[in-house]
């Protein structure tokens, strides 16, 4: 019983990654703050809080906000290096 519930906790954990695989490719340069935010695994409150702050560049295409992949890599390095430093 216990094993049956794991392989199925397993399998739909497979399939949600899947589906959010999907939506965010590997290659992609350029993310809408919704993707921004599930690329970095927090909220969409958190992201703006981030880009209002500007601890992460965007930009505006038109009306809408764009976060560019190489401006998250380098929150994400910036990130890094302040942990190490405490």
């Amino acid at each position: 019983m216990i094993e049956t519930e794991i392989q199925f906790n397993e399998k739909a954990l497979d399939e949600l990654a899947d589906r959010i695989a999907a939506r965010i490719k590997p290659d992609q340069t350029v993310f809408r703050p919704g993707e921004a935010a599930e690329w970095l695994r927090v909220s969409r409150a958190h992201l703006y809080n981030l880009l209002t702050t500007r601890q992460l560049r965007s930009f505006k295409l038109g009306k809408s906000r764009r976060v560019r992949r190489q401006d998250i890599d380098e929150y994400i390095k910036t990130q890094l290096a302040e942990s190490a430093k405490d």
